[in-house]
């Protein structure tokens, strides 16, 4: 069964660790990925191709989560996703029916409880109808989102990248057996064809690793096995 998809935009951190954890730790079979800023919502959102988007009414960069919402819901591959606006600073009706008249499904005021988000949560997810990602070509990993097709890697504080062909090849394959430990060689074997050595491939990955940002997680060294992916909790 295919994990139901669900992306969170704030650009409070500690707002997106408490609704990414209490999604994680009280909905079932559900995949989070959470951004800080929404210049890349909606090229995301088409790769991710999320059945709930929850928006934060102030986002910063310029944009609101209305303006948003309006753009999200006149493209045509996210105009299907359900989304929920929750603010800290609008919490007349008003401002909750202007959240609507922009599109959006549902309107939470803060401070709200975490349980009341989740059902909020849980009732677009039942409604929502999307199809899914192309689940060949995209990984979910923690807080990265790996574009097989595009060779893009986007995370929640490192933004997003094209990595090299070589270094996305190893990423992914580390990312396949998240959260294990990958054999040097068969990294030298699947992704150069052994053509290079233990060396060649340690400095590969120290290349690899410039393109993850510490806050989203890192690339560890494991003694006798190999490398794996540590993703920030």
């Amino acid at each position: 069964m295919r994990s139901r998809r669900i992306l969170i935009v704030d650009d409070d951190p500690g707002m997106r660790a408490i609704m990414r954890r209490a999604i994680l730790s009280r909905v079932s079979g559900v995949a989070v990925c959470a951004l800080s800023s929404p210049d890349q919502v909606l090229e995301i959102a088409g790769v991710f191709r999320p059945e709930v988007i929850v928006l934060d009414w102030v986002l910063g960069h310029g944009k609101t989560g209305v303006s948003l919402c309006r753009e999200i819901k006149s493209k045509p591959w996210t105009r299907r996703s359900s989304i929920l606006i929750i603010s800290g600073q609008c919490t007349r009706e008003t401002d909750g029916l202007r959240g609507m008249s922009c599109g959006a499904d549902a309107y939470l005021a803060k401070p709200f409880a975490v349980g009341r988000f989740i059902r909020y949560v849980q009732a677009l997810l039942k409604r929502s109808a999307i199809g899914g990602p192309r689940t060949a070509d995209v990984l979910l990993v923690g807080r990265w989102l790996m574009d097989r097709k595009e060779r893009r890697l986007i995370a929640e504080h490192g933004g997003s990248a094209c990595v090299p062909p070589s270094l996305f090849h190893c990423l992914w394959i580390l990312g396949k057996r998240y959260p294990r430990a990958v054999p040097v060689a068969f990294l030298i074997h699947h992704v150069w064809k052994n053509h290079v050595r233990d060396a060649q491939a340690a400095v590969a990955i120290l290349r690899l690793k410039k393109y993850l940002h510490p806050k989203d997680g890192a690339i560890e060294a494991v003694p006798g096995q190999g490398y794996r992916l540590i993703s920030a909790v």
